[in-house]
């Protein structure tokens, strides 16, 4: 993708809320993909879907989606109610604010007028519209809010949005947007992952991610291991440094990894997987040459993240580190 095919996120000093609910309206009204009315044109419906698996304007209309959304964000942080919500565990210990309701909102109408006849899985309220595109499973998983606990608090670190796009097992397109850092991660069918700034538009593949001294950052998510989990004790003597960030986004936690602040990222067993944060973090992750390893009879053996609309529990260590500094890691088996 080219410097200048998408929007940066470079907005005004006197952004404000009309102005960006503006660009929305503008967005949607200048953004079609497929009439509704061709919806039952079966010729039309298959260009639609090859649209949808392989044309890049695609990806550069959601791109602008999350960066529209990382505003609303942005001009909401000091005006929201807040409120409990059930937790996966069933146990009222999760948070919901106003602004996760209002991005999902928003979100939901671009996508549904834009995109139609496209499945949509997101986190706020249950949010679950099947596929109607006949023969296909095609579907865009939302995360509105990502860190919503850490907005709530005020924190000026880890507070995002994201989506992906899925075809099938295949993500095709995939956004993590930063609401302080002014940075969005992603790419569009067949392209590289980029950052996007204020600047410009990077290419990540270029980034070096070659350790100085070998592989010597590990960047843990929520808690530390505990006393006798020989797996993760080893693996962490092998690291010089380690961090525990448990606090904020996952999107922008990998934003870590694919950024090289850190070398390999650990996630526990106990970490629950759901569609809104796993889908966009594996799209991007796997597009930049990151492999996902998992305890086996011989060591860190690599497996397939899964790729679904559920919820479930992982049940096991996840270590995620790029292909090119594994070595070493990663069992023969």
């Amino acid at each position: 993708m080219e410097s200048g095919t998408i929007e940066t996120g470079n907005e005004s000093s006197r952004d404000s809320k009309e102005r960006v609910l503006s660009e929305l309206n503008d967005l949607i009204e200048q953004t079609s993909f497929i009439e509704v009315n061709k919806l039952k044109d079966e010729e039309a419906v298959r260009n639609y879907v090859e649209r949808l698996k392989h044309d890049p304007e695609v990806g550069r209309f959601l791109c602008k989606l999350v960066n529209l959304t990382l505003r609303v964000i942005y001009l909401d942080r000091d005006n929201f109610t807040r409120e409990d919500k059930l937790g996966y565990g069933g146990k009222m210990n999760d948070l919901k604010t106003s602004v996760d309701d209002e991005v999902q909102s928003l979100m939901l109408q671009a996508i549904v007028t834009c995109l139609p006849g496209v499945g949509i899985v997101g986190e706020e309220n249950d949010l679950r519209i099947p596929c109607a595109l006949a023969g296909e499973d095609i579907y865009i998983t939302l995360d509105p809010l990502d860190g919503t606990k850490a907005f709530a608090e005020g924190a000026k670190i880890g507070v995002g949005s994201m989506l992906a796009l899925v075809s099938g097992r295949e993500v095709v397109s995939a956004w993590v947007g930063d609401v302080y850092g002014k940075k969005t991660y992603g790419y569009v069918s067949n392209g590289k992952a980029i950052r996007v700034t204020p600047e410009g538009v990077e290419d990540l593949s270029l980034v070096d991610r070659s350790p100085v001294g070998g592989i010597n950052n590990l960047l843990l998510k929520r808690k530390l291991p505990k006393e006798g989990d020989l797996v993760l004790s080893d693996l962490v003597a092998n690291f010089s440094k380690a961090e525990l960030k448990g606090f904020g986004s996952i999107g922008l936690w990998f934003a870590r990894l694919w950024d090289a602040e850190f070398n390999a990222g650990l996630l526990g067993k106990d970490f629950e997987e759901t569609p809104w944060d796993s889908t966009p973090v594996i799209g991007i992750s796997q597009k930049l040459g990151f492999i996902f390893l998992r305890p086996g009879a011989n060591g860190w053996e690599k497996y397939q993240p899964e790729i679904t609309k559920e919820p479930y529990d992982r049940g096991f260590h996840m270590l995620v580190i790029h292909e090119s500094i594994a070595q070493g890691l990663e069992s023969n088996s």
